[in-house]
């Protein structure tokens, strides 16, 4: 179960110190949009026919045959009728929220264990996964602020109060009803009104598998097409190691890198995006998935799986990306845990996905 005791590829701050991150942050703060306006390439393809993520195009050095994925300018269109290309993620606003364009196809889901020191039991054997069609998905977590637009205008309930958040320093217990963070992400409310919100939205939640592929990318923005398994980033952003208040919001010596809860949505990994635009998959709060829990179900992955969900019931559901109040050791985009089926928790929110029909 979750633990409480104890997130594109690097866009935003070639230079990843905390000095650095604070005056992007502030810039972010004062009225820029999400995404950045310099993302570097997001990998290569060793034959150069592969498909390029949304908002890219494929580029091919002189006499080389290895490609590189190069950002259109931000403002085209994508992703056929709706969708703008910003800092190289497509980017679509409607339905209430802010969501960024997931292409479907192959990659590697857990942990390629030979050459990883970041396995988990759960995240073990690595099995091929297909996810036939593209999704949108919440480019940020779903806020204080946007759950209490759905209690007053949709069909959301408020969380029932509860103090255990007292415990790792958030007095409140919840963001619930605190003023001062209404942007930060919603927590300390079950499964199933997280379901309903994004239900509210025109989606639901994401599944294991697509959580994961946001999280990670295709094969084809993991330097092979073919065999990519070895390649398959383990963060987010890459494979460098973690940075507080860089890359996400995690334990750090104290929770919340210090300021012992979540903050506001992506403010604190602005460096941390996942390969298609996504804030915070990794800290700040961990987040409920579709899937019942599975801890053993990847022994049973046949050679291809296509849009897998765990839907038998067991007593939790899966959820993904450690928050505040875990350390940076399982902050990895394979690492797999579960909360209780009615639990609230104050290291638990959500994010949304819908389909692009």
């Amino acid at each position: 179960m979750i633990s409480v005791t104890s997130s594109l590829c690097e866009q935003c701050a070639p230079d990843t110190t905390v000095a650095m991150h604070t005056v992007i942050r502030l810039l972010l703060l004062v009225g820029a949009a999400f995404g950045c306006s310099e993302p570097v390439e997001l990998g290569t393809s060793t034959t150069c026919a592969a498909a390029p993520p949304p908002c890219h195009r494929t580029q091919q050095a002189s006499g080389a045959e290895v490609c590189s994925f190069k950002p259109i300018e931000d403002g085209a269109s994508c992703s056929s009728t709706k969708g703008v290309c910003t800092g190289g993620a497509c980017v679509w606003s409607g339905e209430r929220l802010k969501w960024a364009l997931v292409p479907g196809g192959q990659f590697e889901m857990g942990c390629f264990e030979a050459t990883k020191n970041t396995c988990s039991g759960n995240g073990i054997p690595q099995h091929r996964v297909e996810i036939t069609s593209s999704f949108w998905m919440g480019v940020t977590e779903v806020t204080a602020a946007q759950y209490l637009s759905c209690v007053k205008n949709g069909p959301c309930v408020a969380p029932k109060a509860m103090t255990e958040g007292a415990d790792y320093g958030v007095p409140e217990g919840t963001n619930w009803g605190v003023v001062a963070r209404l942007q930060h992400p919603m927590n300390g409310i079950t499964w199933a009104q997280a379901l309903a919100y994004c239900g509210w939205v025109g989606g639901t939640l994401p599944t294991e598998a697509q959580w994961e592929l946001a999280a990670r990318g295709r094969c084809t923005e993991n330097g092979d097409g073919q065999s990519c398994g070895a390649k398959m980033r383990t963060y987010p952003w890459g494979d460098t190691e973690p940075i507080c208040n860089v890359h996400g919001v995690f334990l750090d010596h104290e929770a919340g890198c210090g300021g012992k809860t979540t903050q506001p949505v992506a403010t604190a990994s602005l460096a941390g995006r996942g390969p298609y635009g996504h804030y915070d998959l990794l800290g700040n709060v961990a987040e409920y998935l579709l899937d019942y829990w599975g801890g053993e179900i990847y022994d049973e992955a046949s050679t291809l799986l296509r849009d897998p969900v765990n839907k038998t019931p067991l007593d939790g559901r899966s959820v993904r990306g450690g928050a505040f109040a875990n350390p940076a050791e399982i902050l990895s985009s394979s690492h797999r845990t579960f909360f209780e089926l009615d639990g609230q928790h104050v290291a638990v929110g959500f994010r949304c996905v819908r389909s692009t029909d």
